[in-house]
């Protein structure tokens, strides 16, 4: 087990010195720290998000006018460049943790 963490501990260090860490984490900060009226804006589509991917999961059906109303505001939060900023280091960093977890499920799937 010893072996199992030291390697997650490496693994976590590099994770914390890539550029899409640091990217997303100034991104972040940027947003999370030094503009309310943003943070809010950016919670608001990340819960509607996750409203929308919940209604579907529920109902197995995809709603097109509260898919097109969501995407209607992440077209407007992409007009300003520092939420575009952060919502694309956001899914950056997001698309990295997806890839490690497949590698390590790939990894230890039981036939």
């Amino acid at each position: 087990m010893d072996r199992i963490e030291e390697l997650s501990n490496e693994l976590a260090q590099a994770i914390k010195n890539s550029d899409i860490y640091n990217n997303y984490k100034e991104a972040y900060e940027e947003i999370y720290k030094k503009n309310e009226e943003v943070k809010v804006k950016v919670d608001d589509f990340h819960q509607k998000t996750l409203e929308m991917q919940y209604n579907m999961q529920q109902t197995g059906k995809e709603d097109e006018n509260e898919i097109s109303k969501l995407q209607a505001l992440q077209n407007a939060l992409m007009a300003d460049p520092e939420i575009a900023k952060y919502l694309i280091a956001e899914a950056q960093f997001s698309q990295l943790a997806v890839k490690i977890n497949q590698i390590l499920e790939d990894a230890i799937r039981i036939d």
